[in-house]
This record gives structure tokens, C-alpha cells and sequence, in this order.
């Protein structure tokens, strides 16, 4: 309003447009603003999604109910899955080749596995986790000499209180590859 009563609107509209519109060439790729902040509107949207995902679905505290441990691991697992498709709607809507980003990330996949290998390892161990539920949120678990209640399955780790009040944090690749003790 504004812009228009300064009869300013159609040309700041107009510079505006051109600068999101303009394509503009990085070696043989071109892109344009507009795109770039496209990837990280969508990647911001998806983080925020992921980050309030529970209250989607009622998980507003916490409950010891076994309907809401249950539920708990399944979110995780949605959380991961909103971070990977959004960074795969945000990386399609930049209009970059995806062969040329598939490259990319085969290179950086062999630095991943040889320089984060026990990172990867909790990772993967905690999808496992998740899937297979030997223990669930509230059961009474020993492993490597430690003992507590579970509190929370996550994706790298998972967090355990023991008896005196502690929180544990046992990485998911110990809990997955030792001798866990289900009470």
C-alpha cells in the first residue's frame, strides 16, 4: 500500500522480479536467486515440520502409556524421512541438474564412510532399532554394565535413567552390536 500510493509498486515489482528472475551461469550450470531461495525456504519448512512433527500426532509430553512409546520410535523415523525429502524437494526445485549433485555426493559418500564410519554405524544402528524394537521407551534394560529405564530411542543414540536418577547415553551401535539385558 504503501509503494503503490508512492507510485513506487510496479517498478520496485518489477526490479524485484528481475533480480529473482535473472539467470545467471556458474560453469555450464545456470540458476537464478529465486531458486536458490526456493532450496532454503523448503529446507527451513521441512525443518520446522520435522521439529513439531509430534504435536501432529498428540505426543505433547510425556506419557509412559505403551500406545505412546510405541508411537515414539515411529516418529523418529518420520522425522528422518520429512529432513530427506525435503532436501530432495528443495534440491529439485533449484533446477540444478541432479546428475551433476549425484556426483557430488558420491564423492562425499566416500568420505562419509571412511572418516564418520562410527557415526554411520550409530545411525544405522538406530534405524535398526527402531524398526526391530528389541526394547521400547519405559523398559528397564542393562547393557555393557550399565542398567536404566529407557527414556528415548533416538537416531544416534539412545538416553537411559538409571536407578539413582543419571541419564545414560548409550550410542546405538553399542546397544545393537553388546549383550543388552531386557528387564
Amino acid at each position: 500500500v504503501f509503494t503503490s500510493n508512492l507510485n513506487l509498486y510496479s517498478t520496485l515489482y518489477a526490479g524485484l522480479g528481475h533480480l529473482l528472475t535473472a539467470p545467471h551461469t556458474l560453469g555450464s550450470t545456470v540458476f537464478t536467486l529465486g531458486n536458490i531461495l526456493l532450496f532454503f525456504f523448503i529446507l527451513f519448512v521441512s525443518a520446522q515440520l520435522q521439529q513439531y512433527i509430534g504435536y501432529f500426532f498428540g505426543d505433547v509430553g510425556e506419557d509412559s502409556r505403551a500406545e505412546v512409546r510405541h508411537r515414539g520410535s515411529w516418529l523418529v523415523a518420520l522425522r528422518l524421512l520429512l529432513v530427506v525429502v525435503g532436501f530432495g524437494l528443495a534440491t529439485a526445485a533449484t533446477g540444478l541438474p541432479l546428475s551433476k549433485i549425484a556426483i557430488v555426493f558420491g564423492a562425499l559418500s566416500v568420505g562419509i564412510g571412511l572418516g564418520l564410519q562410527s557415526i554411520v554405524n550409530n545411525l544405522v544402528s538406530g534405524i535398526i532399532l527402531i524398526f526391530e524394537r528389541p526394547f521400547h521407551v519405559g523398559d528397564f534394560i542393562e547393557v555393557a554394565g550399565k542398567a536404566g529405564r529407557v527414556q528415548d530411542i533416538g537416531i544416534r543414540s539412545s538416553k537411559l535413567t538409571s536407578v539413582s536418577g543419571s541419564e545414560i547415553i548409550v550410542p546405538n551401535g553399542d546397544l545393537l552390536s553388546g549383550h543388552v539385558i531386557n528387564w
